[in-house]
């Protein structure tokens, strides 16, 4: 079983938050049994008061149990890096319990009966829908690089959520980071588009992934924006080739 985890001021997770796409969504309570990732992407992290560190940048697909024993399986992102998780089978036989939760905080305090941490205001709770909201788009749509770009979500969500660290990665990851953190702050999404999850005993990492989708019309707009990016960013790459 690895461990997508360092330290960071206390454990520092290196998930990425659940990629907005559910085959089921996740009930009440869960039991996470196991958990994949792509791990071609890293980045260092680092802020005032924190040691840097090399982590995984990415969404988290986990293989979970609903409490009516119905097995499914489902992606996120991470949306709590003080604590950790690991991939594969996660505390064989048993797996991890969960909960369903109204994400509040960065869970940088979160005690074993209580999320706490540092508040997060409803600006950042819409930037993170939004972003949330993007990743289903593009992931339904299965665009082009879309491993970096969701790594860029993510790089982006712990951004917006934990303002003084600094996510860095290859450069078409931070070209998306810093795309998708705009993108967020010009197009905000209900905070209530925000499903999260929390382990019971707030021991790990917890996991968000978005409860809507944009509207059929603005799909295409969207999607042709997301290109849009693409040619920017190959004609970037190559004026440095050629410099």
């Amino acid at each position: 079983m690895s461990r997508i985890s360092t330290k960071l001021q206390g454990l520092l997770a290196a998930a990425a938050v659940i990629g907005a796409l559910a085959v089921s969504d996740p009930a009440s309570a869960i039991t996470l049994l196991s958990a994949s990732m792509d791990t071609s992407n890293t980045a260092l992290i680092s802020g005032p008061g924190y040691s840097t560190v090399n982590a995984y940048i990415g969404p988290v697909t986990f293989h979970a149990k609903a409490d009516d024993a119905t097995e499914y399986d489902f992606t996120a992102y991470c949306v709590d890096i003080f604590h950790d998780m690991f991939l594969g089978a996660l505390n064989a036989p048993n797996g991890y319990e969960y909960h369903d939760e109204t994400l509040l905080t960065d869970s940088k305090d979160s005690t074993t009966l209580l999320q706490l941490g540092n508040s997060l205001n409803n600006l950042q709770l819409e930037e993170i829908a939004s972003l949330l909201n993007l990743s289903a788009l593009i992931t339904k749509a299965n665009v082009a690089d879309l491993s970096h770009k969701r790594a860029g979500i993510q790089g982006a969500i712990w951004e917006i959520e934990n303002p003084t660290i600094t996510v860095t990665g290859a450069d078409v990851v931070n070209d998306y980071i810093h795309h998708y953190k705009a993108h967020a702050q010009d197009d905000p999404l209900s905070a209530s588009q925000i499903h999260a999850v929390f382990a019971n005993d707030f021991g790990h990492q917890a996991f968000a992934y978005a409860g809507g989708v944009p509207e059929p019309a603005t799909w295409t707009m969207m999607i042709l924006g997301f290109g849009g990016m693409g040619a920017v960013l190959r004609r970037r790459r190559q004026a440095v080739a050629l410099a």
